[in-house]
């Protein structure tokens, strides 16, 4: 299995590299300073290649796009207290490699189309990625939030 896995990245290396690069054209179309332009590319980087090894492995689309935000936001939260700048600055970037536009611009060309069966199945995975992003962003905030609210309580009662 780790064979196939070593084969099946390797296979995808031209995808993650252009998910690199695609993250970065996106951070600089957003005038996204040059200091961070690298750490936001590895960003897109990693969500891209966790998404595809989850779904290497037959993890559903909701799943593998919760779970490679999820790296992508903790690191987006280490990044943001290293670096003194917005955590956005580094999710929102790093999550684009596998925002479903092509899920979605298909599921508008079916329904056009009139084909219901394709726009149901197409429209559905647009939706579990999109889901994902957003369950995988909400659950990493809420917990770096109760994790550095508690960290403050307690520097309250030293005092």
């Amino acid at each position: 299995m780790m064979k196939e896995l070593m084969l099946y990245l390797f296979d995808l290396l031209p995808a993650l590299i252009a998910a690199f690069f695609g993250t970065l054209g996106f951070a600089i179309i957003f005038k996204l300073k040059g200091k961070y332009l690298i750490y936001i590319s590895i960003c897109g980087f990693f969500n891209y290649a966790i998404y595809m090894v989850a779904i290497f492995f037959n993890w559903s689309e909701f799943l593998a796009a919760t779970v490679a935000t999820m790296f992508v936001a903790v690191m987006a939260e280490i990044l943001a207290r290293i670096l003194k700048t917005p955590t956005v600055i580094f999710t929102l970037p790093g999550v684009v490699p596998i925002v479903p536009g092509s899920a979605l611009y298909y599921s508008v060309r079916y329904l056009l189309l009139r084909d219901f069966e394709n726009f149901a199945a197409s429209f559905k995975s647009t939706c579990y990625i999109a889901l994902g992003i957003v369950c995988g962003t909400v659950v990493v905030s809420v917990i770096m939030r109760f994790i550095f609210g508690l960290k403050n309580n307690s520097r309250k009662t030293q005092r």
